[in-house]
Formats: structure tokens, sequence, C-alpha cells
């Protein structure tokens, strides 16, 4: 894995929704009003501007997943990949895949790497633990689909005796710490974020 993973030098963010056309308008209706009240004709177009004003092409980028929307149609989904990856500025990019991740990584090009369920980091004398899910907190999502998952990253979480998790997954709802929710619905200007800065806050 590339060193800036180790020191925080890198930038973090979850949930684009890539070619996800019925979130951006219908399920999460703030972010196509928001790319239109900015000038931009479509979500996806504001937020590829959105990411390459931030990002620069020797950065190295953690992905907590739900990139791309996993279309049921294979072709499709590599159609929306190929038309948007290349447009995004980034030297290396780690994706912690979540619920709506194309797995193949013949969909990606070589500058993307896929992670299965979590990555656990040890940054400024902190064992971090990151995934798409948060992990399991007391009435939390009571009907959440994926609750397996997050009980099975609380007991990660625990175990490996981490001080805080960052993740994605549930958008704009906001849920305390340890749990750190890095969701393009809940970061400030709705792009990437520097994640040693976001450290420093956390």
């Amino acid at each position: 894995m590339e060193a800036a993973l180790a020191t925080g030098d890198f930038w973090i963010v979850s949930d684009n929704h890539f070619g996800h056309t019925r979130l951006h308008t219908e399920l999460c209706p703030w972010r196509e009003k928001l790319a239109r009240s900015e000038g931009f004709k479509s979500f996806d177009e504001y937020q590829i501007h959105l990411w390459n004003k931030r990002v620069s092409a020797d950065s190295v980028v953690l992905n907590l997943g739900d990139f791309f929307i996993n279309k049921m149609n294979p072709r499709k989904t590599e159609e929306n990949i190929s038309k948007i990856l290349p447009r995004l500025v980034f030297k290396k990019m780690y994706v912690v895949k979540g619920n709506h991740d194309a797995k193949k990584y013949s969909f990606y090009d070589d500058r993307v790497e896929l992670i299965d369920f979590y990555l656990i980091l040890d940054i400024l004398g902190k064992r971090l633990l990151f995934s798409h899910y948060p992990h399991m907190l007391k009435g939390h999502h009571p009907k959440e689909r994926y609750i397996n998952e997050m009980k099975r990253l609380d007991a990660i979480f625990k175990k490996e005796k981490c001080a805080l998790h960052f993740h994605g997954h549930i958008h704009g709802y906001k849920i305390a710490k340890p749990n750190i929710n890095v969701s393009i619905d809940a970061l400030d200007g709705m792009g990437p974020v520097y994640f040693a800065d976001l450290l420093k806050r956390s």
C-alpha cells in the first residue's frame, strides 16, 4: 500500500454513487438541486468538478464505498465507470467495497485497488477502522438491512482496540463518535476531504 496511508497524507470520501441518477434526483434530491444551483447539468458533473478542484494528480484517495452504482447489467456498469473514472484526478485509490460497488477489477483502471469489508490503519498513534458501514451502536437504524455487517464491525472495533471508525453508507444521517461519517452528504463541500486535517478535528 501507498506510504501516504500510514501518515494520513490522503483524501477520504464515501458514497459518491456515480451514475446513480435515481439516488441523486429522488432518494437524495438535495444533490441534484445543489448541482443545478451551481450551474451543472447533473450531480455527477458537479462532483467531478469538486473532486478535481481538491485532489491532485499525485494524491492518494481512500474511498469508503458506493463509489459507482453497480447496475444489474454488467455492460452498463462498465460503460458508466469507463465514462467517469478517467476524468477523476488521483494517483492511487483504495476502495473499501460497499453494498453498491461493482466487484470486478476489470471495470476499473490500474489506479484503483479494491479492499474487502474493512481496513485498519495506525496513524499518529491512533488505531483507526475504515469501512463502508458504521459499527453497531445501540438504537441505530433498528431496521437496517446490513445489521449483521454492523455487528461484525462492532466486534472488530472492540477486538482491535480502535479509537475511531471512519465510514459512509448512512449519507447525511448523524451519529456520535467513535463513528465518523465521511459520506459526501455529511462532509463540508460535498467532496473529498484531506484526512490529516479531518483527523485533527476528530
